[in-house]
């Protein structure tokens, strides 16, 4: 939602003409971009579980933030 605040407000600035542009290029390459994540995944080797455990460390463990909360509510909830 900010990233359209932003973008309104800097072309009402007169200094949109960028950022359109930039998103009009990635809406064009979107498909092929799918395309190769589809051939990708065709070939993928890790299953769900080892990528979770990949992501519970490093700089990508912020994002698993609510599958942690999820995982400690069931957790709780099987003990009682």
């Amino acid at each position: 939602m900010s990233n359209i605040i932003y973008q309104l407000n800097y072309t009402l600035r007169g200094h949109g003409g960028v950022l359109w542009k930039a998103i009009m290029d990635a809406l064009r390459g979107l498909s092929r971009a799918m395309r190769k994540r589809q051939e990708i995944l065709k070939t993928s080797k890790a299953c769900s579980l080892e990528l979770l455990r990949t992501m519970e460390h490093g700089p990508l463990q912020p994002y698993l933030l609510g599958y942690q909360i999820r995982k400690i509510r069931q957790t709780m909830s099987s003990s009682q």
